[in-house]
């Protein structure tokens, strides 16, 4: 049990530092961790699969330290899902901008919107009510 919580910690570590990495879309800190989080999760298959090969009746109890560790690993494992379908969602709305523009068309400045000509017209703008 103890290899399965040492396996489950180390894999929890790897995931905050790449939700960190996510978080401030710093992807170029992502591919350093792509072996270490391979070999993280390769390490709690193995420790399940010795902590599962243990007849049912043969174990003791869930150790409160196993139930944290699953739903620290869930929380992380729920950021971790969110944050990469952010990155995802950035990076293909850079990539269609540089393609619109490569293909002569216009690029948005957000959210759909015209980007503004680089020589546009003055305007003026009133507060009043």
């Amino acid at each position: 049990m103890t290899d399965l919580i040492l396996a489950g910690e180390r894999l929890a570590d790897v995931l905050e530092r790449e939700n960190a990495a996510l978080a401030a879309l710093a992807l170029d800190g992502l591919a350093p961790l792509v072996a270490e989080k391979t070999a993280a999760v390769e390490g709690l298959i193995r420790a399940y699969g010795a902590v599962a090969s243990v007849q049912e009746t043969d174990r003791d109890p869930t150790p409160p330290a196993l139930v944290a560790l699953q739903r620290r690993l869930t929380a992380l494992m729920g950021e971790n899902r969110r944050l990469l379908l952010r990155g995802i969602a950035a990076q293909s709305g850079l990539v269609e901008m540089i393609a619109r523009l490569l293909a002569g068309g216009e690029a948005t400045a957000g959210y759909g919107t015209p980007a503004a000509p680089r020589h546009a017209a003055p305007i003026a703008v009133s507060a009043r009510a």
